[in-house]
């Protein structure tokens, strides 16, 4: 296993201290017990990486919930009117719509997403991860103070410690990192560039909760390791900042030790000991989940099944290895990946 704690904070900005004062007072006050300070745990990367498996692993840890991709709630959710992880219409699963409506004081409707999503594209793109640690968008006041409520409105309903989102953004683990009122902690999830690509690449799955078929988008080559490359890099100048609540974690030590891996993380986040959601070595329980929007799999409970998935290989071209190892070499050397496929795939057997 190679997944690194990081140990050091550096120390915020003064403009950022006090943008955190002004907007500090827009929290709703709660009422005492879990929802005060909820405990957060952002998983953070690129696509295709493994993060939607992490989650509802995490979600299935007693105290800990799963919500999914929280950032998409209001395009996904609201918007398009896509399912909960339960399998319902985001606004009809009595969970978001209490949730929501504690948030925004009111019933939800698409004007608050319209609102929200203008708000986030304003405050919060990946271009401006560095600033926005730096506390260089003065816009982000508002947004963070929703964020607070949000979050510790998830907290309140579901009634845990610990919220796991996956929506990997690093502008968004940038904001929550500054967001008033939780303690934020992020796993950086890294998996291979050539077997990101490769996913990114073949048949996409099928999105089963749209109004009319849709699937997961595709990605060139060179499209899906410059994504890689930028995520990977916008991520660790949030780790940078958060070294002792952060973890360098890569998907393929986890894949073939998760019950290890989930039990660090639990250490890293709550430092207790709960049951770990394991039936067997590579064989987990589920339970049904109410994440916003990820994967297919995000709908998946009961018994599942975890396995190495090394099907890129075997059946990426190797034109295609070649343009993904090229762009992404450095990067792959510090996350200790072998450019050579023989030697990834001695590792991974």
């Amino acid at each position: 296993m190679d997944v690194a704690p990081r140990a050091y904070r550096l120390p915020l900005r003064m403009q950022t201290l006090a943008s955190l004062a002004r907007f500090g007072s827009d929290r709703r006050g709660n009422s005492g017990g879990v929802s005060d300070r909820p405990k957060v745990l952002f998983i953070a990367g690129a696509d295709r990486s493994g993060s939607t498996l992490l989650d509802v692993l995490l979600g299935s840890v007693n105290g800990f919930v799963a919500v999914g991709e929280l950032s998409n709630i209001w395009q996904r959710g609201i918007v398009e009117g896509r399912l909960c992880g339960c399998g319902v219409p985001l606004l009809a699963c009595d969970v978001w719509l209490d949730v929501l409506s504690s948030t925004l004081g009111h019933a939800p409707c698409l004007k608050d997403a319209e609102e929200m999503l203008s708000l986030r594209a304003r405050s919060t793109r990946v271009r401006h991860t560095r600033r926005i640690l730096q506390g260089q968008r003065p816009e982000l006041g508002h947004y963070l103070a929703i964020l607070s409520r949000l979050y510790a409105a998830i907290a309140r309903r579901t009634d845990s410690t610990v919220i796991v989102d996956s929506s990997k953004d690093p502008s968004d683990a940038a904001a929550l990192s500054l967001t008033p009122g939780l303690d934020a902690f992020v796993v950086h999830l890294v998996r291979d560039p050539r077997a990101v690509s490769f996913s990114r690449r073949r048949r996409p799955k099928v999105q089963p909760d749209t109004s009319i078929p849709t699937t997961m988008a595709a990605r060139s080559v060179s499209r899906g390791t410059a994504d890689w490359l930028a995520w990977n890099l916008g991520t660790e100048l949030v780790t940078r900042t958060i070294r002792e609540r952060s973890m360098l974690l890569r998907y393929e030590d986890f894949i073939r030790c998760p019950e290890e891996v989930i039990a660090r993380l639990i250490t890293l986040v709550d430092g207790s000991e709960p049951m770990l959601p394991f039936s067997g070595a590579s064989e987990a329980v589920v339970d049904v989940s109410h994440t916003v929007s990820g994967n297919p799999a995000r709908f998946t409970s009961g018994v599942v099944h975890l396995t190495v998935d090394d099907e890129w290989i075997v059946r990426q071209p190797v034109r295609d290895r070649i343009v993904s190892t090229a762009i992404a070499a450095p990067l792959m050397i510090r996350y200790g990946y072998p450019l050579g496929v023989d030697r990834m795939r001695r590792r991974l057997r």
